[in-house]
């Protein structure tokens, strides 16, 4: 086990909600339990939540519990079930600051008309921030990627 006080802290999370049957069902920890635990050891609560999502236990706030649950692929709209976003939350930020939570409720063709705006007003940099995030992705996340632009309509393979 690492000497690191956030990888154990994190270890026993993940630990925690495997035992409670994480990832097939949803679990429900006490938010201020889990907060407090968290504080008490000087760990920054929110970039714990944030590495849990990056290592596949995604998380909701919900009242007085964090909720955490494998979100169901969406249908119509490719960002219908990013509720928190998971491994793209430093993707609006590189997007000037957009809000991808309001992908989700958009239509294909908003959506698409968005994306296209998008594009067209990247700087090289975060034309190049984008290529490295994809480099540094797992061959799953690359392969989630190619699926959600064919379920927007987009063929991965046609030139850019």
């Amino acid at each position: 086990m690492s000497v690191d006080p956030e990888d154990q802290f994190i270890e026993k999370m993940k630990a925690t909600l495997t035992k409670s049957g994480f990832p097939a069902k949803k679990v429900s920890l006490p938010l201020e339990k889990v907060k407090t635990a968290a504080e008490s050891r000087k760990l920054d609560f929110e970039f714990i939540l944030s590495r849990l999502g990056m290592m596949d236990f995604p998380s909701t706030i919900e009242g007085d519990k964090i909720i955490f649950a494998v979100q169901q692929e969406a249908t119509a709209n490719p960002f219908g079930n990013m509720g928190g976003l998971g491994d793209m939350d430093g993707l609006g930020d590189m997007l000037g600051g957009l809000d991808l939570g309001s992908l989700k409720s958009m239509s294909q063709e908003e959506l698409m008309g968005q994306v296209s705006k998008m594009m067209q007003e990247m700087s090289p940099d975060q034309q190049a921030g984008m290529m490295d995030m994809y480099k540094n992705m797992s061959e799953e996340e690359k392969a989630n990627i190619l699926n959600k632009a064919g379920d927007m309509g987009i063929d991965p393979q046609a030139p850019v």
